[in-house]
């Protein structure tokens, strides 16, 4: 749902009609059409705009933000609806990994950052380095957790 703060903006529309329409002492009334709002009056700047997502409202220009126990629909409507956003931690309960690689491929832009446990280490998706040498990994755990991890330079198996 969008909600847009609109308090500067209705205060001056309120202000104008009331400074025209005579209510406020001294008023000229040059015309009898209602004022149109100008860049002077009202300020994109002062203009918020909010996406809610889980009874949270996120400003749309959120570029990181760290959710926790987010299920899969309310993750990607968050993808969706917030064009800035470059990255996202999430912590507690996380989708299944076959839904955040899917949202990773239609999302390459943001980095989704979680831990991952190979064994006995554990590693977010935001590490360069991967030491999994003494470790009983599969090649089926590689293959569905490295293309999530955005930033690895160095793998040692």
């Amino acid at each position: 749902m969008w909600t847009t703060n609109r308090t500067t903006k209705a205060a001056a529309l309120i202000l104008a009609a009331l400074t025209c329409t005579g209510f406020t002492a001294g008023c000229r009334q040059k015309s009898s059409e209602a004022p149109i709002p100008t860049e002077q009056i009202v300020s994109q700047e002062s203009i918020s705009t909010y996406v809610e997502i889980s009874g949270v409202q996120y400003d749309e220009n959120t570029e990181s933000v760290t959710v926790r126990d987010i299920g899969i629909a309310d993750l990607e409507k968050m993808l969706a609806l917030l064009p800035q956003l470059h990255q996202v931690t999430l912590e507690g309960m996380i989708p299944e990994i076959s839904q955040l690689r899917m949202l990773k491929a239609q999302y390459p832009e943001i980095s989704l950052i979680f831990p991952v446990s190979f064994g006995e280490k554990t590693y977010t998706t935001d590490a360069k380095i991967l030491d999994l040498s003494n470790t009983d990994v599969t090649p089926e755990a590689l293959d569905s957790y490295l293309p999530l991890f955005d930033n690895l330079k160095e793998l040692s198996l």
